[in-house]
């Protein structure tokens, strides 16, 4: 009996209302980002090279939210080439603590485990393919607007 009680208090501490992420949420900080911009690979880069990946990280800091309704969501993303700043649409749900996000467009399923939530933002970090969680955090605020 002990260790069912267990399972229904870490379900019920891990389980995050799906309601909580509806409406549009503002991007404040991407560690992954951050990390690149202050690599010593991107120093050891041409400066044309350097511009390059710093002006797609400010364009994509700069555009990139995440909207939320019913089962789909909405967000901007940056692609190479013309594209620039794209508008994607997606279908997301929750299990527990894990977020996941279908692109439709490019039939891609992305995971992220939310490591913090709360009234007015939260923390999520990247699950690759192979399961593993990055150090690094992207950061959301709940837009005031």
């Amino acid at each position: 009996m002990a260790v069912n009680l267990f399972n229904v208090f870490l379900f019920w501490f891990f389980f995050i209302d799906p309601s909580f992420f509806l409406g549009k949420w503002k991007l404040e900080n991407h560690g992954p980002i951050n990390s690149v911009l202050q690599s010593e690979v991107l120093a050891e880069l041409e400066l044309d090279e350097q511009n390059g990946i710093q002006n797609a990280a400010k364009l994509y800091l700069d555009n990139h939210y995440l909207e939320f309704r019913k089962d789909t969501v909405f967000w901007k993303d940056v692609e190479s080439g013309d594209k620039g700043v794209v508008e994607k649409i997606g279908k997301w749900h929750l299990i527990g603590d894990t977020l996941i996000i279908m692109d439709y467009e490019k039939i891609v399923t992305s995971k992220y485990l939310i490591t913090q939530d709360g009234e007015d933002g939260f923390i999520q970090r990247d699950i690759s393919p192979r399961g593993q969680i990055s150090k690094s955090p992207v950061i959301y605020s709940r837009n005031k607007e």
